[in-house]
């Protein structure tokens, strides 16, 4: 999957779990697990009431076509 630059993330930045993050937060991509700095031109999904951001147009696509793909819980967790 080809990436465009992450945006720098600040060190004051918060890290928000999916699902949860807003614009300013850190998260993680649940597609890609690339750790990325939530700004207002990163895409999003709606999901069961939660808006959850990707570090990429790509990622948001595959989420989009799998919700639950991406949001299984690992096993033993």
């Amino acid at each position: 999957m080809d990436h465009p630059p992450p945006t720098p993330i600040p060190a004051n930045a918060v890290f928000k779990a999916p699902g949860e993050a807003t614009i300013g937060d850190k998260s993680t991509c649940l597609v890609s697990n690339e750790e990325f700095l939530v700004t207002d031109s990163s895409p999003k999904a709606e999901h069961e009431g939660k808006t959850y951001y990707f570090c990429c147009p790509g990622c948001d696509s595959k989420f989009k076509a799998d919700p639950a793909k991406y949001l299984k819980k690992p096993e033993g967790t």
